[in-house]
């Protein structure tokens, strides 16, 4: 049986203050996941070491800086009492990860970092990032840049808690799964959200830009928030079942789900999982939901991607 481990890519060449920082807190984040869960970590660097790119003493010398900082990475996995290895190896960063997923039974998880991007009202990820999110089942915690930004220390304790982001649907199955486990294995306890206000708000936009108004309009707005508030006691019945410590919230204000993360998540929330769709669109684009949220969380994201149907 393989050993469960933790996947984290890294650039141990990156030189900027910020780049240093990102790959510290990745580094502390696997680290406090590994002690917790008691499971493996496995670094990976993927550089473009050929000579045909540098010149040989370049290779000799930047070869000669990688293995002191994986000495000094070892050192902090042996410190924290985790099992860990660095693997350096070159190539396309992104293909380079998704084959050492795929080569592995192992890997229960992903803990990366991305640096985002500037305008466009910072709709666009690291392309690293992108290409993994949008490749892989595995589950993939990003820090994003405001998470990097604050700086706050990730302590997996008693108060952890975590903040489940779901739609109700089949994209969240594999997410609500992960959370479970989680909360199983951390004892920690898990915050069910659903913003019904967020999905009322984007009908009633289509509604009015229609021009096509139903008469029940309101009761039909009533009756969704019913349903939901049913659906999350059942999902709660299910959990407490296990011995798990779950609440649920579906919040019907009609605002974006970008601003009801921004209230909740000052309720003390250290983790956010939220799962994605996974079909032939995926693989062009990440979902519009998972990319605005890794980029404005301050708290680290975990986005598990939904499993294709099967076809019959």
């Amino acid at each position: 049986m393989a050993t469960n481990s933790i996947l984290v890519p890294d650039d141990l060449a990156e030189r900027s203050a910020p780049g240093r920082l990102r790959s510290r807190m990745i580094r502390d984040i696997a680290v406090e996941f590994a002690q917790n869960l008691h499971w493996d970590i496995e670094l990976l660097y993927v550089k473009n070491l050929k000579p045909g790119f540098f010149k040989r003493k370049q290779v000799d010398a930047l070869l000669e800086t990688y293995a002191d900082i994986e000495t000094s990475i070892m050192k902090q996995f042996m410190k924290a009492y985790v099992k860990g290895r660095v693997k350096i190896t070159s190539g396309n960063p992104a293909e380079e990860i998704l084959t050492c997923i795929n080569a592995s039974e192992g890997i229960s998880m992903v803990v990366m970092g991305t640096h985002g991007k500037k305008g466009l009202e910072k709709m666009f990820l690291g392309s690293v990032a992108e290409e993994v999110l949008r490749n892989t089942d595995v589950p993939v915690l990003v820090l994003g840049p405001t998470a990097q930004e604050k700086q706050r220390e990730f302590k997996i304790d008693q108060d952890f808690k975590i903040l489940l982001l779901s739609d109700l649907s089949e994209s969240s199955t594999e997410a609500e799964s992960f959370a479970q486990k989680l909360a199983k294995e951390l004892s920690c306890e898990v915050t069910m959200l659903h913003s019904v206000g967020d999905q009322i708000r984007r009908t009633r936009q289509s509604l009015y830009g229609s021009g096509y108004i139903p008469f029940d309009m309101e009761k039909m707005f009533t009756d969704l928030i019913k349903d939901t508030q049913r659906n999350l006691e059942k999902r709660n019945r299910r959990w407490q079942k296990e011995g798990l410590k779950i609440k649920s919230e579906a919040t019907a204000k009609e605002e974006t789900l970008d601003k009801t993360l921004q209230r909740k998540i000052k309720e003390g929330f250290d983790l956010i999982i939220m799962g994605t769709h996974s079909d032939q669109l995926m693989k062009a684009f990440l979902g519009s939901s998972a990319r605005k949220v890794i980029l404005s969380s301050p708290i680290p994201v975990i986005v598990v991607r939904s499993k294709p149907e099967k076809s019959s």
